[in-house]
């Protein structure tokens, strides 16, 4: 487990009641509470951040590894899976996922996000802002070289057609990013147990029971109700509460 401290964690903190020397403050107490084995208190410390809408993929992650030393599953997985989502590349991630993955009580599996969707999740705005302006500039360095040579070459329109798939592949994607449809959205059964319901009332028919860490699809919406498809197609309604939304 890493204990330094992320400097995005320390921007975001100006959005909440936190000054960045209280939040690494904060943030540092729960690390020696966690290298102490004293979970629940580097737990509450952690969970203290987050409540003030403090992200980053290593608080998720010396969140998830406190919660899976508890034995809370639900918790484990899904401050895991933000954490990946956060920093994809990061095997000890990985790895405590995977961990926490495999003390799942459902015989069904979690749903399996495509690839596109997972591509796109983990492609930032900001990096696809940064792409098309590059394209758009290359494109117009090389309309101008076009201008001034007096003969078109092959490699100018070589170059010329490579920027425009380029760009265009960027567009496609920086579009698809803000209309991705609504049913790819996902959830972590976060108690050790819940109620799939029938209808999306706390009256309703109990149809099966869902475990900590499964992953599920949310198709819709309503009120304090979603409702959610597992992997092997099953659908019901469960309470929001009981999901944590990635």
């Amino acid at each position: 487990m890493t204990f330094s401290v992320l400097s995005s964690m320390l921007a975001l903190s100006l959005l909440g009641s936190f000054s960045p020397q209280e939040a690494q403050a904060i943030f540092e107490q729960a690390n020696l509470a966690f290298a102490a084995q004293n979970h629940v208190q580097a737990k509450e410390g952690y969970q203290k951040l987050l409540d003030e809408n403090l992200v980053g993929a290593e608080l998720h992650y010396n969140l998830g590894t406190t919660c899976l030393e508890l034995k809370e599953l639900g918790c484990a997985i899904w401050n895991l899976e933000k954490a990946s989502h956060l920093s994809p590349n990061a095997k000890d991630i990985h790895f405590n996922l995977a961990l926490a993955r495999s003390e799942q009580l459902d015989s069904v599996p979690s749903v399996e996000t495509p690839f596109f969707y997972r591509a796109l999740r983990n492609t930032s705005h900001t990096f696809l802002t940064w792409a098309l302006l590059g394209c758009a500039w290359a494109l117009l360095l090389c309309f101008v070289c076009r201008q001034i040579s007096l003969k078109p070459t092959r490699l100018f329109q070589a170059t010329d057609f490579i920027l425009w798939v380029s760009f265009a592949l960027c567009a496609f994607t920086f579009a698809a990013k803000w209309y991705t449809p609504s049913q790819w959205e996902e959830g972590i059964v976060l108690p050790a147990k819940a109620s799939a319901l029938q209808l999306p009332t706390a009256q309703a028919q109990q149809l099966f029971e869902l475990h900590a860490g499964l992953k599920v699809r949310i198709l819709e919406r309503t009120g304090q109700f979603a409702k959610i498809r597992t992997a092997n197609g099953q659908e019901a309604w469960i309470n929001l509460q009981s999901l944590g939304m990635l």
